[in-house]
């Protein structure tokens, strides 16, 4: 028996000696045909060798060995947008920020705590026309340095009471990573964008991002003031896929040679990765070789627009015709230097405005003298009860126009009001007419029987800004309600004191108006160009700095031009 367990144990060692010995080898042997190749060609490597597991890596953006195991990579992170503004009076209310250290609570105390970084001045805006591009921008630098840095994306909405707030739609948006190796992938876009609503003021609005297309914002009409936030899931941009290899052979196949077609020119790091594995353990190795392709590869033109004008001098009334060839360029839009048409001027929401104001009277009945004033707030609240007007600054502006003595239509003159008007940007003025007499048989009737209000822009071009029918005017009666402001008709207003009535004190008050609005200046759209003529005629004498506007789907650049225009 003991011989009998003697013999089985050395034939077992045997077996296991035997079974070692068998064990494929992971080494292998790669030849290649030719030294250098074609694009297109077919590259044979050929194999000699018997590892379990084959696995190729062509050396190409992807499948590079070297970032198999590469989960994470510092490259771009680029975004973009398109938007279109509507309704109210149109201004720079909506924001891009992003953030590093935001919570991912969306609540207004959280928004709060976290640092943002507002970069809205690095893109375009609507200023009315839809679908218009921002413009794409590297959000790279304000990435944190940790390995597995989030990173946040907002829009803020905010808008002033007023008769009509903006609506703002943001039509699409798109995140996409660049590796270091300039490969461009896709990270969110409009329906993974993980949106989310802060709302900071008036909870009745509020961003609706029910849409997988859009998302979208009205403060509606006579809303007070809203601030509201919308904002992104986190993103982990330095989170990168792993290269690939292609498993060419595993243990139950054989393979002695091996095709693949490169596209590119390029000198590749190939690498086969070799595996074998048995009962007792296993083993790996790598075959590297360099392959090089020549070739050329058809390369994508570049987005180009050139324009040639006919002439670059000329009369008054003849047109020019501007030649316009490019490739893929879009969103063209042409300035022609001319008032209200100025490129520089396209975001001026705010100007150095001058305000001047034209009216005429007519005072009849009673003994007439000035008991008419006209005068003007910067800071009356625009609540029209007697404690407000009594509690605003009014400047009594009477003594700078003229005023009836009987003649109906006696023109006022003209007067500026932009000293009047205060510092602040976004200054707003009230004028009144305030109308006092005295107990007596006869009081006076006042007739305003025109009004204007005109912005006159730094460039000296007039606007107007309100007439008789637009001024919004409301009454406010201090004495006797028996008499007030006739506010009726849309041509003019009146008071009369009548006969045998108590003191009057009565005030009628416009609406307020910002003084130094402007209102950007428009081109004319001339869509897509590859190859067009258009023609322009100037109809007044100068020199016009003409600009023709364009998108390449990533960046906006200019064609500048200057025409002299002669009588």
């Amino acid at each position: 028996m003991k011989n009998i367990i003697r013999y089985c144990g050395l034939l077992l060692v045997g077996l296991v000696s035997c079974m070692e010995d068998e064990a494929p080898s992971v080494e292998l042997n790669v030849a290649l045909d030719k030294q250098v190749y074609q694009v297109g060609e077919p590259v044979t490597f050929k194999l000699n060798g018997t590892p379990d597991n084959i696995v190729f890596y062509s050396g190409e953006v992807g499948h590079n060995y070297a970032y198999k195991e590469r989960y994470h990579a510092d490259g771009d992170l680029l975004v973009k947008f398109n938007s279109w503004v509507r309704y109210g009076d149109i201004y720079h209310n909506l924001k891009f920020l992003v953030s590093s250290d935001f919570s991912g609570i969306y609540d207004k105390e959280n928004v709060e705590a976290a640092t943002w970084i507002d970069l809205s001045d690095k893109f375009r805006f609507s200023v009315g026309d839809d679908q218009t591009p921002s413009g794409e921008v590297n959000l790279k630098e304000y990435v944190g340095a940790e390995e597995d840095a989030k990173l946040f994306v907002a829009f803020r909405y905010e808008d002033e009471q007023k008769a009509r707030q903006n609506n703002w739609i943001i039509r699409s948006i798109t995140l996409d990573c660049v590796s270091a190796e300039g490969v461009r992938s896709n990270l969110a876009t409009m329906p993974t964008m993980g949106w989310k609503v802060v709302d900071f003021e008036n909870p009745a609005v509020t961003w609706n991002v029910a849409s997988t297309s859009q998302i979208l914002i009205d403060g509606g009409a006579n809303q007070p003031k809203n601030v509201d936030w919308v904002i992104s899931q986190a993103f982990d941009v330095r989170k990168t896929t792993p290269d690939t290899g292609v498993a060419l052979k595993n243990i139950s196949t054989t393979m002695d040679e091996y095709k693949y077609v490169y596209t590119k020119p390029g000198i590749y790091e190939v690498v086969f990765e070799t595996t074998s594995d048995w009962y007792n353990g296993n083993d790996h190795a790598l075959t590297k070789l360099t392959v090089e392709v020549q070739g050329k590869v058809e390369e994508e033109i570049p987005a180009s627009l050139s324009v040639l004008p006919d002439k670059v001098e000329c009369k008054v009334g003849e047109p020019i015709t501007f030649s316009l060839t490019g490739n893929n360029a879009s969103n063209v839009v042409f300035y022609s230097g001319e008032s209200g048409h100025n490129f520089d001027f396209r975001e001026r929401f705010y100007a150095d405005n001058d305000i001047v104001v034209n009216f005429s009277t007519w005072v009849r009945y009673g003994e007439i003298y000035q008991n008419l004033q006209f005068l003007v707030s910067n800071d009356f609240n625009g609540i029209y009860n007697e404690e407000c007007v009594e509690a605003a600054n009014w400047v009594d502006l009477s003594e700078k126009f003229i005023f009836s003595s009987g003649e109906d239509c006696t023109p006022s003159g003209e007067v500026s009001l932009k000293e009047y008007a205060g510092d602040d940007p976004n200054a707003q003025l009230y004028v009144a007419f305030r109308y006092r007499d005295t107990e007596k048989n006869r009081q006076n009737n006042w007739i305003i029987r025109a009004i204007t209000l005109e912005l006159i822009s730094p460039e000296g071009v007039r606007n107007g800004l309100a007439a008789m029918s637009t001024m919004g005017w409301k009454a406010v009666d201090f004495k006797n309600p028996a008499v007030t402001w006739n506010l009726a008709s849309s041509s003019q207003i009146l008071i009369d004191g009548g006969a045998n009535q108590p003191e009057n004190d009565d005030w009628a008050i416009s609406k307020a108006f910002n003084l130094r609005k402007g209102t950007p200046d428009k081109g004319v759209s001339l869509n897509s160009v590859t190859s067009k003529d258009y023609t322009y005629t100037y109809n007044t004498p100068g020199v016009y700095k003409v600009v023709f506007d364009w998108y390449d789907g990533s960046n906006y650049s200019q064609v500048k031009l200057n025409i002299e225009v002669k009588e």
